[in-house]
């Protein structure tokens, strides 16, 4: 499932967009250049009436470091969470500036949200989405019981 807007966001999800799972646009350009830093060039579109030079963009340390946690896998929640671990922020903090910085590059077309496709459940301990196999939550560590008998 891709979501196109943040009223989409807003209206199947809940509002929060940090539930949803970020991947990086492959029709872009993606580079890692010599500092460390992340840069995507936006391709160049001619259509008749509408033409679209290529732009490059290069991100700062933080915005990198983000990217490189985009992997199509982790929700926008987890990549806070490690942000946060990793930078000193407060886990509120580290939420809302995900939040803005994922509806930012969702706007730019630099990456697309989806819901988790292999979610089953949620732990029972702390909430997390579990997929299907998990056996211990990632986030907490809390060993999930099995519903099959």
């Amino acid at each position: 499932m891709l979501l196109d807007s943040w009223s989409l966001v807003d209206g199947e999800l809940g509002g929060d967009l940090l539930r949803l799972v970020p991947k990086k646009n492959a029709n872009l350009l993606w580079e890692n250049t010599p500092t460390g830093k992340v840069s995507v060039m936006m391709k160049k579109t001619s259509f008749p009436l509408f033409q679209r030079r290529a732009k490059k963009i290069i991100f700062d340390e933080t915005g990198s470091y983000v990217l490189g946690l985009v992997d199509g896998q982790r929700t926008g929640l987890e990549i806070a969470r490690i942000l946060g671990e990793t930078r000193g922020l407060s886990l509120k903090q580290a939420e809302a500036s995900t939040r803005e910085f994922l509806q930012t590059l969702q706007r730019r077309e630099i990456i697309t949200l989806r819901g988790r496709e292999k979610a089953e459940g949620f732990c029972s301990v702390c909430g997390t989405e579990l997929p299907s196999d998990a056996q211990y939550c990632p986030q907490c560590g809390v060993k999930q019981t099995s519903s099959e008998p």
